[in-house]
């Protein structure tokens, strides 16, 4: 389409990033959290670096359109499904399928579906068609269990070492995503930037030793703030099941592009309490240090590693 012109393959990124966006935050005001949240995850999200490659790199730009199907998915389930069920059902898992053609992590996109389907079949007072939730919930595990086979059976990733399957290699597959998960709470905050270890492969596993307890320390407190808010855990699931599939690739931070939304909506729940609980009482100087960590990482350290980079 534009031969030459660099400029329009970065301009078509630009345009996918911003559909993204737009429909990361519905998603965000749809599952509850309020506008502030919703508005600080959304800035939160926008500076981390995961986006560098999968916006930046057109190469990796399947990431970014996969995103796209998986959010989509969801939010046209939540916020559709009252009128029509069962053709927004379809729509949802025709989406699905777009986001698997686009890249083979997309099949997080049938387990999501099926957890907002259970989601929206206990959450009162409104009544949801069980039959109409199991169905689409059975559909999804025969379509991600069709998918997965067929990527298994036709010996994709299976023949090399450089991308181990967790079938054919799986201590190596274990402990790649052992290194990302241990990364990952300080790379969402703009503290470690996971790319640089790729020039470093000796480090690799001492900085994701490193990594671990601060990470574990992060991701505790945060958890211990926001666990009270209606649907906090499933951000903490999103962030697992998007990680999953994640394992075999060598650490970078585009691994964590799909993660970033959750964890983005986990840290703009918790820098919401902390600030409202501030206007509201005194909190000793002792507890200040984490929430002010947290935010000079996502608003100073995160855009200007992104702008650098």
């Amino acid at each position: 389409m534009f031969g030459g012109w660099a400029l329009g393959y970065h301009l078509t990124s630009l345009v996918w990033y911003a559909v993204l966006l737009v429909l990361v935050w519905k998603l965000y005001q749809s599952l509850g959290l309020s506008d502030d949240a919703a508005m600080i995850a959304l800035l939160v999200l926008a500076a981390m670096d995961s986006s560098l490659l999968p916006v930046g790199w057109p190469p990796n730009r399947n990431s970014l359109i996969e995103t796209v199907f998986l959010v989509g998915a969801i939010l046209v389930l939540r916020r559709f499904s009252h009128r029509a069920p069962w053709f927004i059902l379809g729509i949802a898992l025709v989406l699905a399928i777009c986001a698997c053609l686009a890249k083979e992590s997309g099949v997080a996109a049938f387990v999501f579906i099926a957890i907002t389907l259970q989601m929206m079949h206990h959450a009162p007072p409104e009544s949801v068609d069980a039959r109409w939730v199991w169905t689409g919930t059975l559909v999804c595990a025969a379509l991600g269990l069709a998918y997965v086979t067929l990527f298994v059976s036709a010996g994709f990733g299976t023949n090399t070492t450089f991308y181990p399957m967790p079938w054919q290699h799986p201590l190596a597959y274990a402990g790649r995503l052992f290194t990302l998960g241990a990364i990952a709470p300080l790379s969402f905050i703009g503290f470690m930037p996971t790319d640089l270890l790729s020039l470093m492969p000796r480090l690799v596993l001492p900085v994701a030793l490193l990594c671990l307890v601060p990470g574990v320390f992060l991701a505790r407190a945060v958890w211990k703030a926001v666990r009270g808010v209606p649907l906090a855990w499933f951000w903490v699931v999103w962030i697992v099941v998007t990680l999953l599939p994640q394992g075999s690739p060598p650490s970078s931070d585009r691994l964590l592009f799909q993660a970033s939304i959750g964890a983005a909506a986990l840290l703009g729940l918790f820098l919401t309490r902390v600030w409202k609980r501030r206007a509201a009482e005194s909190i000793p100087r002792s507890r200040k240090f984490l929430p002010a960590l947290i935010a000079v990482g996502v608003f100073v350290v995160s855009p200007l590693s992104l702008l650098f980079a």
